[in-house]
């Protein structure tokens, strides 16, 4: 939630569409590592 110490504060960004909470499953260790993203087109024509 965020406040929380374990709350990824990049949420923030997103202001007030942030989500009001995340359910994780799994080492919680894992979400202060960095991410990928893969970003593109569903349909490309």
């Amino acid at each position: 939630m965020p406040g929380d110490p374990l709350w990824p504060h990049q949420l923030d960004d997103l202001g007030d569409v942030r989500p009001l909470g995340l359910w994780c499953q799994g080492d919680i260790e894992l979400l202060g590592c960095g991410g990928v993203a893969i970003v593109g087109s569903r349909d490309a024509t």
